[in-house]
């Protein structure tokens, strides 16, 4: 019987992946009309002449905020440089993508059918050898993040990989040809995949969703190797990277020129402590503060120590968890293999503490990334009797009373809780670390020295906690998205099918009524391709 259902569910997925294959993508009425719409305001614009550079354009994240503003960034940069879009599909024939017509709207003519790259029999040789090697010579997760090929690194992309599309995986141990083999094959290929878009055209600029995974941080990595800027845009982040930039820098980092800045500016730390006090009270409309604030309890000190027997006269130390899914490599180096490696020897470590009391918090978005339950899994594996987890009720709003200290890999909450002088311990670099503001360690042995002495740390000064608030306005603030963009973001595990066509809906009668002309996005993105080019 189970062998049946596993039969079933096989040929079921055969079935979906021949469909996108073989047949062509099937447009709603909404997208219809936003295409026609939408080719009205580009038709009889020139196409740019130079025919030997491209603007390279990822289109596997498919959204319609996504695909809007990754073309109107692409048509900037071919004002500015004349070289021509090339849109990368994730199909083998360009109908069968639902980017294709959206591209075609803006007046682009170019495209890459990537599925392609698996009928050239010696790609797909090398990167079967290079597949087989990489498992037999590595062996283990650990080794495979020093992964390099043409000198290029790769190999933190690809544990993230293996981490983001396993199941219940949130960890590499040792590599296997049975669990690891399809993800790793998948990303050498998208290696050798976008070296030859390289080898074919000039590239002048890459437009993509993300920086991170395989699927998308391999052509980013290869970019700024051959001198390409690199244009990211993700929900309401907007960031330049040229061939000058740090490659491997945080989308969300602030320059330290623009902090000083702002710490300067009277208006800007008033409106700072405004936000501040929205946001650590829960009135930012964001899907993680939703989450950790919204129908949920308030706690007070005693109350929750009581409930865990804690001795009330030990500092609290709150151990915020990560997502252990969501690119644990982002944005620099880590103490640690990953989210999940991190947390459990910190746990560990924190257990043989008798002077403080430790309350472990689940991320307050984990069930998005199909984690929910895996911090209380891992507590009962440790065995630890002296670490609690938080009420499923609890609220985000409770941890300002109760903790004495803070410690986090290099999440949000490290700076968050700082502006309210809670002391952070840190072990990896993000988009806040070197500014002063967490008690930041990137070496293990430092790390743990650092959670031994944790209940010696002192509050911090008044003018650390302003310079946290102020960074978290600035960097939360700063986003740049289209007015013609849906209000609502698509996340994970949102119903795309119900979405999608409500999303090109929402544009298409935006479009009608404003146009692009006041679209104080296309602004912020001239100043960006001028500054790049």
């Amino acid at each position: 019987m189970a062998s049946a259902f596993k039969s079933s569910r096989l040929l079921s997925a055969l079935s979906g992946v021949a469909c996108s294959v073989a047949l062509p993508h099937k447009a709603s009425c909404e997208e219809q009309d936003f295409v026609k719409e939408n080719a009205k305001h580009w038709r009889g614009i020139p196409l740019p002449q130079d025919e030997l550079s491209a603007i390279l354009v990822e289109t596997a994240l498919s959204t319609p905020a996504s695909l809007l503003e990754k073309f109107l960034i692409a048509k900037t940069i071919e004002k500015r440089t004349g070289a021509q879009t090339v849109a990368i599909l994730n199909a083998v024939y360009r109908q069968s993508s639902p980017a294709f017509g959206v591209a075609r709207s803006f007046g682009m003519s170019r495209f890459v059918c990537w599925w392609r790259g698996y009928l050239h029999p010696w790609r797909v040789g090398r990167v079967l050898a290079q597949t087989l090697s990489l498992i037999l010579v590595k062996q283990s997760g650990r080794a495979l993040l020093d992964m390099q090929i043409d000198g290029i690194h790769i190999g933190d992309l690809m544990y993230d990989t293996l981490i983001r599309y396993r199941p219940n995986c949130y960890t590499v141990g040792k590599l296997s040809l049975r669990s690891h083999f399809r993800l790793l094959f998948r990303g050498i290929f998208n290696f050798h995949s976008s070296q030859a878009l390289f080898r074919r055209y000039k590239v002048r600029a890459v437009v993509t969703s993300h920086n991170v995974y395989a699927e998308f941080g391999i052509l980013c990595r290869i970019a700024h190797r051959h001198g390409a800027a690199i244009f990211l845009k993700d929900m309401d982040v907007f960031r330049v990277y040229d061939a000058r930039s740090n490659v491997y820098e945080h989308f969300l980092r602030v320059s330290p020129e623009a902090l000083q800045a702002g710490l300067a500016d009277p208006s800007i730390v008033s409106t700072a402590q405004d936000y501040f006090n929205r946001r650590m009270n829960g009135a930012i409309d964001q899907v993680d503060l939703n989450n950790a604030y919204g129908n949920k309890q308030a706690y007070g000190k005693v109350q929750l120590l009581a409930m865990f027997g804690a001795d009330p006269r030990k500092k609290t130390v709150f151990v915020l968890a990560h997502a252990f899914s969501d690119a644990p490599h982002v944005g620099g180096k880590l103490a640690f293999d990953d989210y999940y490696d991190w947390l459990r020897q910190t746990l560990h470590r924190l257990s043989s503490n008798q002077d403080v009391n430790v309350i472990v918090k689940p991320h307050p978005s984990s069930y998005m990334w199909g984690e929910k339950g895996a911090v209380e899994v891992l507590l009962e594996e440790l065995g630890t009797t002296n670490i609690h987890i938080t009420p499923s009720d609890f609220s985000t709003l409770s941890i300002k009373s109760i903790a004495d200290y803070v410690v986090t890999a290099r999440g949000t909450a490290g700076l968050e809780y700082s502006g309210l002088g809670i002391p952070a311990v840190t072990c990896g670099e993000g988009y806040y670390s070197g500014f002063g503001i967490a008690h930041e360690h990137l070496e293990r042995d430092a790390y743990f020295k650092a959670l031994d002495d944790i209940a010696t740390l002192p509050p911090l000064t008044p003018d650390i906690s302003q310079r946290a608030r102020v960074l978290l306005y600035l960097t939360f603030t700063k986003l740049a998205r289209s007015s013609l963009a849906p209000a609502r973001h698509i996340y994970p595990g949102d119903d795309d099918a119900v979405l999608i066509p409500q999303h090109y809906a929402e544009i298409f009668t935006k479009l009608r009524s404003t146009g692009l002309a006041r679209d104080r996005f296309l602004t912020q993105v001239e100043k960006e391709v001028v500054r790049a080019f």
